[in-house]
């Protein structure tokens, strides 16, 4: 009878009971307690992964929220001058231009001078 009533008092404890009174529990009971230790860290790892998606998702709306009037302002503010330094290149290419037809002109007075130079070295050689 004596070992049916520690068989009952250590059922009664449970495992924490088992293990103030030196009692050594069965593997599969240690495998358990393992098994349930494992599961509560995955559940904590998986809580703080949550966690830190909302304040991320949190945060990336406080920040567009800020962002998008800024971005308005700076877009607003910037396109007269988009429009202006559009403006300011058509008017530097028509200059542009404008040098261009001027360097052909000379460039064609100075091969007639210097097909002149040439036939008056031709009559002076002579």
């Amino acid at each position: 009878m004596t070992s049916m009533a520690i068989r009952t008092e250590s059922a009664e404890h449970g495992s924490a009971g088992a293990w103030r009174t030196g009692l050594s529990l069965p593997r599969a009971s240690r495998i358990g307690d393992i098994a349930a230790l494992i599961a509560a860290i995955a559940a904590g790892g998986a809580m703080l992964i949550a966690v830190m998606g909302y304040q991320n998702a949190a945060m990336q709306e406080k920040i567009t929220a800020s962002v998008s009037p800024l971005q308005e302002k700076i877009t607003s503010s910037v396109s007269p001058l988009a429009v202006a330094i559009v403006e300011m290149d058509k008017r530097l290419t028509g200059r542009l231009d404008q040098v261009d037809k001027r360097l052909d002109r000379i460039e064609q007075r100075l091969d007639g001078m210097g097909q002149r130079v040439g036939r008056l070295d031709g009559k002076v050689g002579n």
